[in-house]
């Protein structure tokens, strides 16, 4: 799972397993954690800059 925050100020969050599309390469690094698609993370990383709520923490699974 990977989480995005953002406030209004701009500052944001991110933490994260690894990206589906990087599995081959950096899968080792992440034994046992599951791993994200990198168009789902962006959609949250957009939605919580451009959206109107703020102190939001948004799961992507």
């Amino acid at each position: 799972m990977a989480q995005a925050k953002a406030s209004r100020s701009g500052r944001g969050s991110a933490g994260a397993t690894a990206f589906t599309e990087s599995l081959d390469a950096y899968g080792d690094f992440f034994p046992g954690m599951g791993s994200v698609r990198v168009a789902d993370v962006a959609r949250a990383y957009v939605r919580s800059v451009e959206g109107a709520q703020t102190g939001q923490v948004y799961a992507v699974k």
